[in-house]
């Protein structure tokens, strides 16, 4: 059965006591955004919750969006995502401001789910969470993402971001991952899909990672390295966010993203460890 507290007692250590000055590890976390808690130091909200009909906004923790306050708070309407609360300790809060690229988690009074989870929906249209100033001068030679989400077109004709972290600007690209052209992409430095994997609407966790200790940038899906390429050490620059890039109309995502995490350093010494963790919680593979 799917652990649904999110936590394996063993792995405690991994998603729950990160936060900016722990020192047992050799790297910080930029930013955490989850819609189940992370952190036993956090117990405050997971998403500002914006509902369309009326503009009024509230606060939602996860206990609240799965036992029917979030849906009772939307009546029938559509609730959307103002913003997604940073879990890290560190404050970096996610928002959008105009309400037409907020992603909606109500969608007509139903909760949007992944996997029967709770997810935000991007419409592949115009919605998007910048990034950018939430968690500015990503480090792309000595960072480690790891994305829950699903694509609701295979397809993918045009260019579409899942998560990006870095945009062309200075070479300084972190697509992890992008999609286009029936397949998932991974863009890294100066190029825009330097990697391809056959893409499909099941839900997935997509990692990338890059430092010293591993020695290079590699991307994976559900745990399996699908390459290696060379680290380059570059600042990020542009918009960046969950959903898209560059502007709000830009590569959009059609599908869905329950969880992001963001490091500042290489976490290959216990990527299975997080991997797991993620794993154990949402019963992806």
């Amino acid at each position: 059965m799917r652990g649904r507290s999110g936590i394996s007692s063993s792995k405690r250590t991994l998603l729950m006591d990160i936060h900016e000055n722990n020192t047992d590890y050799e790297f910080k976390t930029y930013g955490m955004y989850s819609l189940r808690y992370l952190n036993r130091n956090y117990t405050g909200d997971v998403i500002l919750g914006y509902k369309d009909s009326s503009g009024v906004t509230q606060g939602f923790t996860p206990a609240e969006i799965v036992d029917g306050t979030l849906t009772t708070f939307a009546n029938g309407d559509h609730v959307r995502v103002k913003t997604w609360y940073d879990q890290s300790g560190n404050g970096n809060d996610a928002s959008q401001t105009s309400r037409y690229n907020m992603p909606p988690i109500v969608i007509s009074g139903s909760l949007m789910t992944l996997g029967g989870l709770p997810a935000v929906d991007f419409d592949g249209t115009n919605d998007f969470i910048p990034l950018n100033s939430a968690l500015p001068n990503i480090r792309i030679g000595h960072c480690s993402s790891f994305c829950v989400g699903e694509s609701d077109d295979a397809t993918a004709s045009s260019l579409a971001m899942m998560l990006s972290l870095g945009w062309s600007n200075s070479n300084a690209r972190w697509f992890v991952p992008s999609l286009y052209n029936s397949n998932f992409n991974f863009g890294y430095a100066s190029y825009w899909n330097i990697d391809t994997s056959t893409a499909d609407t099941d839900s997935h966790l997509f990692t990338g990672i890059a430092g010293s200790t591993q020695g290079n940038f590699q991307p994976f899906i559900d745990g399996v390295s699908t390459g290696s390429f060379t680290r380059q050490v570059r600042n990020s620059a542009g918009v960046y966010g969950i959903g898209g890039g560059k502007t709000v109309s830009s590569y959009p995502l059609d599908g869905r993203v329950s969880e992001v995490l963001v490091f500042d350093g290489d976490c290959s010494p216990t990527r299975t460890d997080i991997e797991k963790n993620i794993n154990d919680y949402f019963d992806i593979y």
